[in-house]
């Protein structure tokens, strides 16, 4: 996951990553919604998960912290 440290823009802002498989494709199943934010403020352990729609895969979850600075 990469986390986002950016000044308030009035826009919503979400974490940005990806899940690759064993030969480097690109995996579906990434979910990071709950990292979406357009306050400014500190939002220490936002939530994704990635769930496998292939079933190839374990599941995982983790946080990312993400940060809006004032304008």
């Amino acid at each position: 996951m990469t986390p986002y440290d950016v000044t308030y823009s009035g826009d919503p802002h979400t974490a940005s990553g990806s899940c690759l498989g064993v030969e480097g494709e690109t995996l579906a199943g990434l979910d990071l919604s709950g990292t979406t934010h357009t306050a400014a403020g500190e939002y220490p352990g936002d939530p994704w998960t990635f769930t496998d729609v292939t079933g190839n895969y374990n599941g995982d979850s983790g946080t990312v912290d993400d940060s809006i600075g004032k304008g």
